[in-house]
C-alpha cells in the first residue's frame, strides 16, 4: 500500500477518537478550533506531499501532534517520506507488542 493511499486524517480521528492511542493522546476530547487547525494543517499537509499525515499518536500528546505539523510541514519530500515510515514502524511495533502480549496473557491462563 503506498502512502498516498492511507485514510484522510479527519476520517481517523472521528473514527477511532476512543482508541488507546487517540485517547492516549487528547484526541477524544477535541475543541472546534483544536478540529480545525487538525483538517487545515492535514490538507496543507497533504497538498504539499501527496499523503496523509503519519504519527503515532500513542506516544505524542494532542499539543505535540499540533506543533509537529507546522514544522513537518517544513521537510522535503524524501525527508518527511522518511519521517512518515519511521512513525509507520512505530505504530506497528506497538500494536505487535500489544498483541504479543495479548497472545501471552491468554496462552497463560
Amino acid at each position: 500500500m503506498e502512502l498516498s493511499e492511507g485514510n484522510r486524517f479527519g476520517k481517523m480521528l472521528q473514527e477511532r477518537r476512543q482508541s488507546l492511542g487517540f485517547s492516549a493522546a487528547g484526541l477524544g476530547s477535541l475543541t472546534e478550533g483544536e478540529i480545525e487547525a487538525f483538517e487545515r494543517y492535514n490538507a496543507e499537509y497533504r497538498a504539499r506531499f501527496g499523503f496523509p499525515f503519519v504519527i503515532c499518536a500513542r506516544t505524542n500528546r494532542k499539543e505535540a501532534i499540533l506543533s509537529a505539523f507546522p514544522a513537518r510541514l517544513r521537510n522535503d519530500r524524501k525527508t518527511e517520506i522518511e519521517t512518515a515510515i519511521e512513525q509507520i514502524g512505530e505504530i506497528a511495533w506497538l500494536r505487535m507488542s500489544d498483541a504479543i502480549s495479548e497472545g501471552a496473557d491468554e496462552w497463560l491462563t
